[in-house]
């Protein structure tokens, strides 16, 4: 997981797709946990370790959806893959939620904030206000699906 987050922040999408892909496929991979071997423990030798939950949910958030803070600001820029259709996602957000809307992928072009447009920063990425508590986020990148 570790690795395909490396690969997806280098921009090399294929690679981590491909590793979002073997992940799905392993054993533990696609329902968050592995069976190992415990050899500490005397009464039981083997158990459940919970390891690719976490590290999926914060990949989607962090890495594709693009949300990442900078202090206590709040900043999106998400990189999804090629193939990608339009994603919907309702995250919580303090005490609010977010509504989310990613239209296309690559370059991003423009986000609506609860109605204010917004353009990107020169990284690409979208300064979300400092007031905002909850509402619609809508992110337009440059190919459309």
């Amino acid at each position: 997981a570790f690795i395909m987050q490396a690969q997806h922040a280098a921009g090399t999408f294929d690679k981590s797709r491909n590793s979002l892909n073997w992940l799905y496929t392993q054993e533990g991979g696609s329902t968050g946990a592995w069976h190992e071997e415990i050899p500490i423990i005397e009464t039981h030798r083997s158990g459940l370790l919970p390891w690719t939950s976490a590290e999926i949910s914060y990949f989607i958030v962090h890495d594709i959806l693009g949300f990442q803070f900078k202090g206590e600001q709040l900043f999106v820029k998400p990189a999804l893959y090629e193939q990608t259709a339009s994603v919907k996602a309702k995250l919580r957000y303090r005490k609010g939620w977010i509504d989310l809307t990613i239209t296309g992928t690559g370059k991003t072009l423009q986000a609506v904030v609860n109605g204010a447009k917004i353009k990107p920063e020169k990284d690409g990425s979208i300064r979300i206000p400092g007031d905002f508590t909850s509402g619609n986020i809508s992110v337009q990148c440059r190919r459309y699906r």
